[in-house]
């Protein structure tokens, strides 16, 4: 698979989609980290299948990373929103 290293709907740069998703609702945020998770672990499991064992390794990993991070938003957001105005 070939990787891109632009998002064509997305004309910025990578700075400014994390800023962007930064500034996004912590619900949102960890709701963004989720599914980012969940293609990650796509990813891994094809790399798995193809026996690419290093590489498979490598992004289950980022994906427990990911799962921590989704987790601690959804806390972050709990703390947040009894205070957050629509």
């Amino acid at each position: 698979m070939s990787h891109p290293t632009t998002i064509p709907q997305y004309p910025r740069n990578m700075e400014d989609l994390a800023q962007d998703v930064a500034c996004l609702r912590y619900d949102k945020v960890a709701e963004f980290l989720g599914h980012l998770s969940k293609e990650l672990q796509k990813q891994k499991d094809g790399d798995e299948a193809r026996g690419r064992v290093q590489l498979a390794s490598r992004l289950e990993e980022t994906v427990r990373a990911l799962s921590f991070a989704k987790d601690r938003m959804w806390e972050t957001w709990n703390l947040c929103a009894p205070y957050e105005r629509e």
